[in-house]
């Protein structure tokens, strides 16, 4: 299976916890909607295991967070960005999704 390998800051890394966790509280209308919590759902969990891993070490947040997502949680994962990000307000979000997003639209395709 194919890897996509990610590399944000730490605050980029908080958004897209944030925007997880979102996603979580949204109800679920469509079988396509399904199919994208049940890929986003374990990987959910790892990248909050990793948020909360790099909360405990101050220098973490100094650092370049590299996430390691498998090609299908990328593409879920980059579905769930964009569509946040026409939803949040906050304009420093809404840019760090943005890039996010165009990052991995290039390593996906």
């Amino acid at each position: 299976m194919l890897k996509i390998d990610l590399k944000i800051n730490w605050s980029q890394f908080e958004v897209i916890i944030e925007s997880l966790q979102a996603m979580e509280q949204v109800q679920i209308k469509t079988s396509d909607q399904r199919f994208v919590r049940s890929i986003l759902s374990k990987t959910s969990v790892k990248l909050k295991k990793q948020h909360v891993g790099g909360q405990l070490l101050s220098e973490q947040k100094k650092k370049a967070v590299k996430i390691n997502l498998e090609y299908h949680e990328a593409v879920a994962l980059n579905g769930i960005l964009y569509v946040y990000s026409h939803l949040v307000n906050d304009t420093y979000k809404k840019n760090a999704l943005l890039i996010i997003t165009n990052e991995l639209t290039e390593k996906i395709a």
